[in-house]
């Protein structure tokens, strides 16, 4: 009987463009493609810059330089997170504080929903930030998009609906009072979405439409909230409960 022969390819020194063969006839196989390096996360000093362009509000930029690359805007996200200066408030608090384009908010909140829940040192989510600031756009979009933060409590159990209907209502240093009450559009906008906020109490046991009340709200915002409770207790027990025009959105 024969014995198979085995034939082994030596490959020259000057030949160093050919992948080596360990075993006869091995077949020749394509390197694998290369890894694209993940861009560095921000530093301070760059972090800085980026927050002034939101403070700027410079959105075509912004726009363009991280919500049009979901990557290197999740690294935005993460590099703000993890600085303590910051007191645990986020990229959308940031950007909701000086009123962004609804368009600019939806890319962001597509990029990184959990945001819409986040809440700063103070139990603050950016649908509080956006309730003191009145910005209509703000308000409609994270309430229809986050119901649930409708309801969610800060420090002070302050529901972003008492926030809006107290004119006092301070959240960042420096920054004074409102001048003029919330209107029925913006109490409206953020009432709909979720009404069981009209019945919450904070920390002095007033609600919303006591604050209404003493924040001089015209009489047909004060009727919504007041009609809005009714509903709400009227639920509550198990009783029938009316549509009311003054509870539908117009749009």
């Amino acid at each position: 009987m024969c014995r198979a022969s085995t034939m082994t390819i030596r490959v020259r020194d000057d030949q160093s463009d050919a992948p080596p063969l360990s075993r006869p006839f091995e077949s020749k196989k394509r390197p694998a493609s290369p890894t694209i390096p993940r861009p560095p996360s921000p530093t301070p000093e760059r972090l800085l810059k980026i927050l002034s362009l939101i403070a700027s509000r410079h959105w075509q930029v912004f726009d363009y330089a991280y919500l049009q690359n979901p990557e290197r805007f999740r690294d935005l996200v993460s590099a703000v997170d993890s600085t303590p200066a910051l007191n645990g408030m986020t990229v959308l608090h940031m950007m909701v504080r000086h009123a962004p384009p609804t368009r600019v908010l939806a890319r962001a909140v597509e990029i990184c929903p959990d945001m819409c829940t986040s809440t700063d040192a103070l139990g603050r989510t950016p649908l509080h930030v956006a309730a003191v600031t009145g910005d209509v756009s703000a308000i409609k979009f994270l309430a229809e998009t986050c119901p649930e933060a409708c309801s969610l409590l800060d420090a002070d159990e302050k529901t972003p609906l008492i926030i809006l209907c107290d004119v006092d209502a301070v959240l960042f240093a420096g920054d004074g009072g409102r001048d003029e009450p919330p209107s029925f559009e913006l109490v409206q906008a953020l009432l709909v979405p979720n009404l069981d906020a009209v019945v919450v109490e904070d920390a002095t046991e007033t609600n919303a439409v006591e604050y209404a009340i003493l924040s001089g709200c015209e009489r047909r915002t004060v009727r919504l909230l007041q009609r809005a409770s009714q509903d709400v207790m009227k639920k509550s027990r198990g009783e029938t409960v009316h549509r009311c025009m003054m509870l539908e959105r117009r749009t």
